[in-house]
């Protein structure tokens, strides 16, 4: 049941958004958890989103792209880190001699040294002050609007968002539409999220389980396709010809199953947008 909700209710998202993405630098730093590494993205894709909709709002006077510098080497080295984790963990459930597995590990794992380096020192861009002035802007362009005025924004935003996704799947090639309408889903879902939540909202919890599902399923054929180009780049690399043989077996398996998730995700996104624009 939808609750009554704080007129700062995204300011406030934003400070908790905030928060955590520091809290996640600090515990990534020298350890690189799997799951900090990933509570660490989440939060940088709920700021970027964020500053994609300051910049709506505030009729551009706020700068996506200024801002975006703060998080951009950090989330690209973390991104970096995370694939190759996820890489490791997928292939884990795949038949594979731990010969062949090892093998492969060496391999992804050769950049991996001095990218954990680089994004410890990337972490120094993580200035608090500036995340706090950022705040203050969201804070100026929305404390004199009232709920009604942050409801029509918000949704007038996601409107812009469905319609740029309408767009790329009337007009590119398969894989690349799902890539592509990635990007706007993410910038959605923080948004929707906090919509769902609010009674005089049109959103409903429906429309963010909907698009929630849906990145899960493109989620799940990414992580395929990037072990796919992973183990390709694997195969030209230095190792005993049995276990290229396993590894290549892994792939082809890897290839029919990307198909597969490729066309589930295909139906589940076409749900996801009919919802959304009915809105």
């Amino acid at each position: 049941m939808k609750k009554p909700i704080a007129n700062t209710f995204f300011y406030d998202h934003y400070l908790e958004t905030e928060a955590l993405l520091l809290e996640y630098a600090g515990k990534v730093r020298g350890a690189f958890d799997i799951e900090d590494i990933h509570q660490l993205r989440v939060n940088m894709k709920k700021l970027r989103a964020y500053f994609r909709f300051l910049e709506f709002t505030s009729n551009k006077a706020f700068r996506y792209k200024e801002s975006n510098k703060l998080l951009k080497k950090c989330f690209r080295l973390a991104g970096n880190i995370r694939e190759r984790q996820i890489n490791l963990e997928l292939l884990k459930s795949y038949e594979l001699p731990d010969e062949a597995y090892l093998q492969y590990e060496k391999f992804a794992n050769l950049k991996d040294k001095k990218e954990k380096e680089k994004l410890d020192k990337a972490f120094g861009a993580l200035n608090k002050a500036e995340f706090e002035k950022i705040g203050h802007s969201f804070r100026s362009f929305f404390i004199k609007k009232d709920l009604n005025e942050k409801l029509e924004l918000s949704q007038n935003f996601i409107g812009l968002q469905i319609e740029k996704i309408k767009n790329i799947l009337e007009h590119h090639e398969e894989a690349e539409k799902v890539h592509r309408i990635r990007i706007h889903l993410k910038t959605i879902k923080p948004l929707l999220f906090t919509l769902s939540a609010i009674p005089e909202s049109k959103f409903e919890e429906a429309h963010y389980l909907s698009l929630k599902s849906t990145e899960d399923a493109i989620g799940a054929w990414h992580d395929h396709v990037v072990l796919v180009t992973s183990l390709k780049q694997s195969l030209s690399y230095n190792m005993h010809k049995q276990n290229h043989t396993e590894l290549d077996k892994v792939k082809r398996i890897l290839e029919i199953e990307s198909k597969e998730l490729l066309e589930q995700t295909r139906k589940t996104l076409l749900e996801t947008v009919t919802l959304l624009v009915e809105v």
